[in-house]
């Protein structure tokens, strides 16, 4: 017994001579002959190396006979189908790991394959749906279409991109047609399809206040995330950047000076404080010929508080004691 694909074709028993061949032999042998004829003579290549019909998305052609040409040649017209098979769609990170999806197109309601018309060049895929979050939310489905079928791959998310939903079409099986006989040059037959979603979401983390967002966008002609950089402006003063390593971006510090202590810094809360050392007191002027006086000069936590003012000390050349006065 040989097979058309999975219909079998049931060869009579060998004939010895001298045997009586009986109607049902000639019949058997009758039938074999017209399931040969249809027989499709496929020549199937792939890297991976030969598979079983069995195992997934495995390509099954059909051809149909139609008319002869002048020359009395039969024509063919093909069909193609695939083996049972799923796309399995990994999730990351999600309490349900793994979901298996089985294509619209691949079987009937009785689980016969369905068979697609084909011609020469075109392939075979399976087109998966993905939306923006990396995710399979519509069943997969089996198509014929031109060679390198144009797809999308799905884009997340990141920063002021919204993201883009995604078409993606694995390709079985090309069909061919190499010396008018038919050829089917494997590529992702004989197995499950694997989705993964590997593409993370990106965006700027929500606080209140006053923010600004190191995230800038996603540049989709470059397939790249850009993040915005910190610049130390130019002018007079210490730069608050210190330098940059392969690593890290380094920062300088603020250092109070130790002794003799007049301005501390110290850390309260989310900011960072400078104050003083404590020190309080004023400055009085008191006139040679007596009085309340004159507060030149006060100073509060080391730090002097009074307005701008001038001074001269000592006693004048008139008045009793020698006296003093202000400018």
């Amino acid at each position: 017994m040989i097979r058309n694909g999975d219909l079998p074709i049931q060869l009579p028993s060998f004939v010895r001579s001298g045997d009586n061949i009986s109607a049902r032999t000639i019949n058997q042998l009758i039938t074999a002959i017209r399931r040969l004829s249809n027989r499709t003579p496929v020549d199937s290549s792939s890297g991976k190396g030969s598979k079983s019909s069995k195992s997934p998305f495995m390509p099954i052609l059909k051809a149909v006979k139609g008319e002869n040409d002048e020359s009395g040649v039969p024509q063919f017209t093909y069909k193609i189908a695939l083996s049972k098979g799923y796309v399995i769609e990994r999730r990351i990170p999600d309490d349900q790991a793994l979901i298996y999806h089985f294509p619209t197109e691949l079987v009937d309601e009785d689980d016969n394959p369905i068979y697609h018309d084909i011609t020469d060049g075109q392939a075979i895929y399976v087109k998966v749906l993905v939306k923006k979050d990396g995710t399979i939310e519509e069943e997969p489905t089996v198509l014929v279409g031109e060679d390198e079928l144009a797809g999308a791959h799905y884009k997340p998310k990141v920063f002021d991109f919204d993201g883009a939903d995604g078409e993606h079409n694995y390709k079985i099986a090309v069909f061919e047609i190499v010396d008018s006989k038919p050829r089917l040059k494997l590529y992702g037959a004989g197995d499950n399809i694997d989705h993964y979603d590997e593409r993370v979401t990106m965006e700027n983390l929500e606080a209140e206040g006053d923010c600004y967002e190191v995230g800038k966008t996603y540049n989709e002609a470059s397939d790249k995330v850009e993040f915005r950089k910190l610049k130390q402006l130019s002018g007079e003063g210490s730069p608050v950047i210190k330098d940059q390593t392969d690593e890290t971006i380094n920062f300088k510090r603020i250092k109070a000076r130790t002794s003799p202590s007049q301005i501390n810094v110290s850390d309260e809360g989310d900011a960072i404080k400078i104050e003083g050392n404590g020190n309080m007191g004023t400055l009085t002027h008191i006139p040679c010929t007596g009085g309340a006086g004159t507060v030149i000069l006060e100073w509060d936590d080391g730090l002097i508080i009074s307005p701008s003012a001038s001074f001269t000390a000592g006693c004048s050349s008139t008045g009793s004691g020698g006296g003093g006065g202000m400018p």
